[in-house]
């Protein structure tokens, strides 16, 4: 029984499977992801109030839809169908930590290890045909790491293209079938997907929805924090503008310890500059650090634009606003281009949500902080068009747009965290690129966004260049070349 698994491909499968169930490990310790998760009705019913098993539910019903489409997986005689079990048997704890006992395994009379993995196995085939979420070859996790954070979800697709690619490997052919599946798992697209998925009626009568709005209760020490905060590439007008906020709350916080007088502050802010500068990430930060300080109580950060403040009929904007309001309490409300609050023309409704929040902002001033976020010259306009926004927004920090060398080092870090290397004439066009694209940018310019963007589309191309080759090693799967670059 699977006498034909070599040491070699055994060392291979254990490398990646310990690598998958590391980053399903890390993912159940994200506590942000848990609540995003639990958010999402249907997908609760799937495991009522036990998030760390939805996650691994979602993993092995992702693993196993990629792994349908090229094996058979009601078997249990075929090596492809063995690093399927593998795999579940490093998520369950069922081990096998070395080739020498795996062969003493299959050489054992008693084969009770193969018969757990074997019903490990069943019972998945089982989950999978309960679980019609959607297309049958729809990876729900992805999708849902898509609106959580894509670069996790782009580590998630790592992992995941270079198991099926050992599965599909493992008989020394690719097929243009296989290639195709393989290709797809990098290569495929959830942005234009509903942010709805229906689930089945077996499973729950509610839809899973993936809501506009996240909330982000990681916390940590203040040092901890600025050091999150240093990390980060560029951003040292932010970088600086920030400590000195912190620096002299603190010195506040100080002076009211010891009963004397402390200067008026707004901790409401104003970030400005162009997409993809990175003013949700530092939003987090800024949560952290008042969290830190004591200044809100909960440290949760609520993120929303105009869709979450704005109703569609007249009337319902100020319980919609409030509502989102309410759920920012002792946290900070973040609303992404607040300057769209103003809309063409004469907007009622854009009107009625300013006026609730700026009444909000002062029925709630101890337990409400808000940031507003946008282009530069919208966001002036916006707030000096009224008193009311004046008055409690009165500090800026502006988000410059990358340097060429700063767009590099993100993506370089982006292929480190894939723990890919760029050749030589790869690292040339890359730096070629970013400058090109510097001194053409307009004012709608990704920044941080753009390179994310190459970035993948730099994975698909070395997916697309790769999938073919029938042996693959570990400098294959791990080089960018020069090509690989858009």
């Amino acid at each position: 029984m699977l006498d034909n698994i070599s040491k070699e491909y055994f060392d291979n499968l254990k490398e990646v499977t310990e690598k998958s169930a590391a980053f399903i490990n890390d993912l159940k310790k994200n506590d942000s992801f848990k609540n995003y998760l639990l958010q999402q009705n249907g997908l609760v019913k799937l495991s009522p109030e036990n998030p760390d098993r939805l996650i691994e539910f979602l993993f092995l019903i992702d693993t196993g839809r990629c792994f349908r489409l090229v094996s058979d997986i009601t078997t249990f005689e075929t090596k492809e169908s063995f690093s399927l079990l593998f795999l579940l048997a490093m998520l369950l704890g069922l081990k096998v930590d070395d080739y020498e006992q795996l062969q003493s395994l299959i050489k054992s009379k008693d084969n009770d290890f193969f018969d757990q993995h074997k019903q490990v196995l069943i019972n998945l085939n089982t989950e999978i045909k309960k679980s019609e979420l959607d297309d049958h070859d729809f990876l729900i996790l992805a999708y849902l790491l898509q609106y959580f954070d894509p670069n996790i979800r782009q580590v998630y697709l790592r992992n995941l293209y270079q198991f099926i690619s050992l599965i599909i490997k493992a008989d020394g052919t690719v097929s243009l079938y296989e290639e195709y599946v393989l290709k797809n798992i990098i290569n495929r697209k959830y942005e234009d997907r509903p942010r709805q998925i229906q689930t089945d009626h077996k499973l729950a009568d509610d839809s899973i929805t993936i809501k506009p709005i996240k909330r982000n209760d990681e916390a940590g020490t203040l040092e901890s924090v600025l050091k999150e905060l240093d990390d980060l590439t560029g951003l040292a007008n932010v970088k600086k503008e920030i400590k000195t906020l912190t620096n002299f709350i603190k010195i506040q916080k100080e002076r009211e310890k010891l009963g004397l007088k402390t200067a008026s502050i707004s901790y409401h802010l104003v970030f400005t500059g162009n997409p993809g500068t990175g003013k949700t990430t530092v939003a987090r930060i800024i949560t952290k650090i008042y969290k830190s300080l004591g200044l809100v109580a909960l440290g949760h950060l609520i993120e929303t634009d105009r869709s979450g403040l704005v109703a569609e009929y007249l009337g319902q904007t100020a319980v919609k606003a409030n509502k989102t309001i309410d759920s920012a309490l002792n946290g900070i409300l973040f609303i992404d281009e607040a300057y769209s609050l103003v809309g063409k023309n004469e907007d009622s409704y854009g009107e009625e949500a300013i006026a609730t929040l700026i009444k909000r902002m002062e029925d709630d001033r101890n337990k409400l902080v808000v940031i507003a976020a946008g282009y530069t010259n919208e966001m002036k306009s916006f707030i000096d068009l009224n008193p009311g926004l004046q008055s409690r927004f009165n500090r800026y920090i502006e988000f410059a747009d990358f340097t060429p060398e700063e767009m590099v080092l993100i993506f370089t870090s982006q292929c480190s965290r894939l723990e890919n290397n760029l050749s030589v004439e790869a690292q040339t066009k890359c730096k070629s690129l970013f400058e090109t694209v510097y001194k053409g940018r307009s004012k709608s310019f990704g920044n941080g966004r753009y390179v994310r963007n190459i970035f993948e589309k730099t994975l698909e191309n070395q997916a697309n260049r790769i999938a073919g080759i029938a042996k693959i090693n570990k400098e294959i799967l791990t080089t960018i070349e020069e090509q690989d670059i858009p």
